[in-house]
């Protein structure tokens, strides 16, 4: 028995060294590959504010390289004790030397592991548009918080809707499936009569004035009936905060009976800061969100006239900004192929994407539709993506190609329209 176990041993041992198996050893060493670190590890910080994702990124980085110092000296240490028990020359030093490589080989298959995955964490690290000191991380945390609070507090409320915890509600979303086409889920989330983001998120009073409270509560009751708010919003490329954003300090009309609160988001990359609007209008308890990009310039009558239309999502017409042929920025699906709007004709047009330089949604929309609401892929801007997610829940796109606003280019200031 004992010798048909030695041999058994023997042959796996040499099964090992000599065929593949090594290499294999070595393949599977990272306990969190890169896509686990990029969705689970850093994204589910970095969905609330990329300032928090950049401070994940380098929590992990810190300790993956202190981790790797700590096992370069340690396998330094074994080394020696292996020549000390060699030098003993007994066939128990002998023993305890072979248990000591052993324990070297596996260390080495642990290190390749972490330095993996301290390339790929450094490669995430490098992708954030900027660092950030600690007075920075401080300031960002108030609207850190308000964003994981308003977004647990919604997927708390789908949860209940589609019947699956939040944290399953969440995962699935950090891995991209869509909760809604999973087996025996409704394809569309049906809010409960009378359902107000009002019960899970607190609407701020920033929009009541600093009247006495009796004055305030009778104000506060005539509002909250058939109100109409909105949060109109402009996202920057500029890293600080702008003194002066061009396109929201312009005279916009819009009517006396909608409440309304400009917006500049900064430092944020696209798909963030769209997402990031979203939760302010949330927070606002707006009714509406209208986004304007700080390169374009709509009419100064666009609100009223795209508010007008009272529809879920309707933009204005603008056109690229390139040389030669007047493109269209608005996409157009035409015998089943997808085309730019290049000629407005002043109608209302159907989109299949709706850029977001000028373009007013319902908040309900944000509402129905499941977390995230903005990606920007390879193939996809976030604009695309959010165009998707809004077909694919029933919505229609619009375009008024009468609302002509002006693109201008960042660098020339020359206006495209």
């Amino acid at each position: 028995m004992e010798t048909t176990l030695t041999t058994e041993l023997s042959q796996i041992e040499h099964t090992a060294q000599t065929h593949e198996l090594l290499e294999d050893f070595d393949a599977i060493q990272m306990a969190r590959t890169p896509e686990v670190l990029r969705r689970f590890v850093v994204g589910a910080q970095a969905i609330d504010h990329p300032a928090q994702g950049w401070a994940q990124t380098v929590l992990e980085l810190q300790i993956k390289y202190d981790d790797i110092r700590r096992a370069r000296i340690n396998a330094e240490l074994i080394q020696l004790e292996i020549g000390e028990l060699e030098s003993q020359g007994t066939e128990k030093s002998r023993l305890e030397a072979k248990l000591k490589c052993i324990d070297v080989e596996a260390q080495n298959r642990a290190m390749l592991g972490a330095v993996r995955e301290f390339k790929s964490l450094y490669a995430i690290y490098k992708g954030f548009e900027k660092r950030y000191t600690r007075e920075e991380l401080d300031a960002t945390q108030i609207e850190y918080w308000q964003n994981r609070l308003t977004r647990q507090a919604m997927q708390d409320r789908q949860s209940n809707l589609l019947g699956i915890s939040a944290g399953n509600l969440q995962a699935l979303r950090e891995a991209n499936v869509s909760p809604t086409a999973l087996p025996n889920v409704e394809q569309s989330l049906k809010l409960p009569t009378g359902f107000n983001i009002d019960d899970v998120v607190k609407t701020e009073t920033r929009f009541l004035s600093t009247e006495p409270a009796a004055v305030r509560d009778v104000q506060t009751r005539y509002l909250e009936t058939g109100k109409q708010r909105m949060l109109i919003v402009t996202l920057t490329a500029s890293v600080e905060r702008p003194t002066q954003v061009p396109a929201l300090d312009r005279p916009y009309r819009i009517p006396t009976t909608v409440e309304q609160r400009f917006h500049c988001i900064h430092g944020m990359t696209i798909d963030a800061g769209y997402t990031e609007a979203v939760f302010q209008a949330l927070r606002d308890g707006a009714t509406h969100l209208m986004c304007i990009e700080d390169d374009t310039f709509p009419p100064l009558d666009a609100i009223e006239r795209l508010l007008a239309h009272d529809t879920d999502i309707v933009c204005g017409w603008y056109p690229k900004r390139q040389e030669g042929p007047r493109i269209g920025v608005p996409i157009i699906l035409k015998n089943g192929k997808r085309q730019s709007l290049d000629t407005p004709d002043d109608s209302l047009v159907e989109l299949y994407t709706a850029p977001m330089g000028c373009t007013l949604i319902k908040m309900d929309v944000f509402r129905r539709i499941e977390m995230p609401w903005f990606v920007t892929t390879a193939q996809l801007t976030q604009d695309s993506f959010f165009s998707q997610k809004a077909r694919d829940a029933g919505y229609t796109l619009w375009c008024d190609t009468s609302i002509r606003c002006e693109h201008i280019d960042r660098i020339t200031n020359k206006i495209y329209v």
